[in-house]
């Protein structure tokens, strides 16, 4: 039609702005008629036509709502709207099904935030999508720099890395991949956290070391009774000058070492079973209630008593509850005895079956399996030695696996020292152990022992003969982690110091220092705790007679930092003790390969990293200060071998350096780094 309007017809429709644009759109389009000029006849009709269509719908009355939303108009308009959003819809989920294209690529590992991680263990890693295994590998990197191995299954969407030697004891591994990593069709990984864990500390968990029969190596060891006790198990004070004995008629006193009464008896009769407390508080039983200071819990019957973070725990044969009733956990099988160790407990039910229990972990009740009697725990709580038909087992409580430490029969008990040694009690005699040492144990004395226990500082241990509780220390056997005559080894009372430091038992740490040590630390840091950085791990980086530089490791979040601590020890009152104390901070920790243990030789000191190190730069970047040597470099243990011309001068100061110019295999520098020494 032409562009010639209509005034009645644009009239008629002022309220039909969709016919309007209709009309609009057909006059703006071209059409081979439009020069053709319409008869008046053909005007009229089409004007009549149209009237009487709009007189009638005018005269209609309004249809219902939902008659119009079935309109064919508005039906048309609403699938148009569900279409796009099938559409919307459809696009979606193609994009994020296999078969579709996904534009974020994952990465997940199994082994992340794990802790006391095997030193042989692999490194699994899970993507999402099918990988470029070239990009992919040159994408990773391990801190600290590891020589790994890679093996790739289910369609290149999982990948095992393997250390090619063991990986570093006690040390934290990062491992990050780079959006350089591709999948086959060139996706970038866009999502790739990096993933942590802590291998176990020094020594690893042992390895079976059969033996049918213990060696018998006597070794000097004064015993003397105490005082009669019942059936409860003797406890230490904090301080181990003193036990706490439940005599055969339940009355609980303090004696000391010589078997002297230590002050008026703390209960008359009736007690149960007794504990300490981290504050050196006693905690026991008597009546059915719980006394521990001012905290009582009555109408109770406990099998054991703990200390965990949230204060007073303790287990009955069904459950785990704290100070105020509250039920902390349920015990899968009923308990006949139990064993904690902080917010860890170790149980025994009827079947013969020991199980673990972490409070952080509530409903997580582990079987670990047979025993013939509870055992003990390690001195960091991670780990729980305890005795089968088969001999001497332990497990580690963060996976719940178990091995075998030592083939020994007829065992009665077992005690777990700070210097990791494990006290071995029979019916005949009395034995000790080394793990690790291929000799087995050694025979100590000949007698009826049970119920052995080390004291937490001084070197003595309890164990009951007869109706009787007994001490004992050893009188001579001098050398690190060993009792000696002076007392606790000094690799026992460095360990000893430091798991308390670590389970924030500042009454037991502080038991290990003389008046001169709680000088030194009343202007440092003895207990490090939240909000400042709490101390994550310890490492010795170097042990000479009386003299001990520890690494404390500090985790804030996922920030690491770390303080080198030098103590000097002296002998006081027949115990060894630590008289003082030095820190420097190790600048800029972990940024390049780090120092894990140094030993001297007279003309030898060798260096363990963590790292493994790129070896043409070891030459001349590890030395000795005022001493010639040549370098060597076992890559296996990743040990440094610095062999000297001349011996070290006995009681001499030196300086260990390691400069920049010392590489990793990734080819990160090492921070310079200077530790003295004495020649030996």
């Amino acid at each position: 039609m032409r562009t010639q309007r209509d005034p009645e017809l644009d009239q008629l429709f002022e309220q039909e702005p969709e016919l309007r644009e209709l009309g609009q759109l057909m006059r703006a389009r071209p059409h081979p008629a439009a020069h053709a000029e319409p008869s008046p006849h053909f005007r009229v009709a089409l004007k009549q036509r149209l009237m009487r269509e709009a007189w009638q719908r005018a005269s209609q009355p309004a249809l219902p709502w939902y008659r119009r939303l079935w309109a064919p108009q508005p039906l048309a308009m609403a699938g148009a709207a569900v279409g796009a959003l099938l559409i919307v819809f459809t696009v979606f989920q193609f994009a994020n099904t296999p078969g579709g294209r996904n534009n974020t690529v994952t990465v997940r590992s199994d082994l992340n935030n794990a802790q006391t991680v095997s030193l042989n263990t692999t490194i699994p890693l899970k993507f999402n999508q099918p990988m470029d295994t070239t990009s992919v590998q040159t994408a990773v990197a391990i801190v600290p720099a590891t020589k790994v191995t890679y093996q790739w299954e289910d369609n290149n969407k999982k990948v095992t890395i393997t250390p090619v030697h063991n990986l570093a004891p006690n040390t934290q591994y990062v491992v990050k991949i780079a959006p350089s990593a591709k999948t086959q069709d060139g996706q970038a990984l866009t999502n790739a956290p990096p993933v942590q864990f802590v291998t176990k500390p020094p020594p690893p968990t042992p390895t079976p070391t059969p033996t049918s029969q213990p060696t018998s190596t006597p070794s000097p060891i004064a015993l003397h009774a105490v005082a009669p006790t019942g059936n409860p198990a003797a406890r230490w004070s904090a301080d181990g000058t003193k036990l706490y004995i439940v005599g055969p008629n339940g009355q609980l006193g303090a004696w000391s070492l010589q078997g002297q009464a230590a002050g008026a008896p703390i209960q008359p009769d009736g007690v149960t079973l007794v504990a300490v407390g981290p504050d050196g508080t006693v905690a026991y039983v008597r009546g059915g209630q719980i006394s521990y200071g001012s905290v009582t819990v009555p109408n109770v019957q406990p099998i054991a008593l703990g200390f965990g973070q949230s204060g007073l725990v303790f287990a009955t044969a069904t459950d785990v509850q704290s100070s105020d009733q509250r039920r902390l956990a349920s015990l899968s099988e009923q308990a006949t005895a139990a064993d904690f160790s902080g917010d860890r407990l170790a149980y025994r039910g009827p079947s013969g079956n020991l199980h673990l229990i972490d409070l952080a972990r509530p409903g997580k009740d582990t079987q670990v399996g047979p025993s013939t009697g509870l055992g003990d725990w390690s001195p960091d709580g991670t780990r729980y030695a305890y005795p089968t038909d088969a001999g001497i087992w332990v497990v580690d409580t963060s996976n719940g696996t178990s091995s075998k430490l030592l083939g020994f029969p007829g065992l009665t008990g077992l005690a777990w020292s700070h210097g990791s040694q494990l006290l071995l009690t029979t019916s005949s005699a009395l034995y000790i152990y080394n793990p690790g040492d291929a000799a087995g144990a050694s025979k100590l004395a000949d007698g009826d022992f049970r119920q052995p226990s080390w004291a937490p500082a001084g070197g003595h241990f309890s164990f009951k003969r007869a109706t009787d509780v007994w001490v004992g220390k050893l009188a001579s056997q001098g050398g690190a982690g060993t009792a000696s005559s002076s007392g606790t080894g000094q690799d026992d009372v460095i360990n000893g110091f430091m798991a308390a430091r670590m389970n924030q038992q500042a009454d037991q740490a502080t038991a290990y220092l003389d008046a001169a040590g709680k000088e030194a630390f009343s202007s440092l840091t003895l207990i490090y705790s939240a909000p400042s950085p709490s101390l994550a791990r310890y490492y010795v980086l170097l042990s000479q007679p009386n003299r001990v530089v520890v690494r404390l490791v500090l985790t804030k979040g996922t920030t690491q930092s770390a303080v080198d601590e030098t103590l000097t020890l002296k002998s006081s009152g027949g115990r060894l003790l630590i008289d003082g104390v030095t820190e420097k901070p190790r600048a800029s920790f972990g940024a390049g390969p780090e120092i894990l243990t140094v030993t001297v030789a007279p003309d030898q000191v060798k260096v363990i990293f963590d790292s493994d190190l790129d070896q043409s730069t070891i030459q001349g970047s590890v030395s000795v200060k005022g001493a010639n040597g040549q370098a060597s470099y076992d890559a296996k243990t990743r040990t440094v071998t610095l062999q000297l011309t001349g011996a070290l001068t006995s009681g001499a100061s030196y300086d260990l350096l390691v400069g920049s110019g010392l590489k990793d295999y990734n080819g990160r520098q090492a921070v310079p780094y200077d530790l003295q020494f004495l020649g030996p």
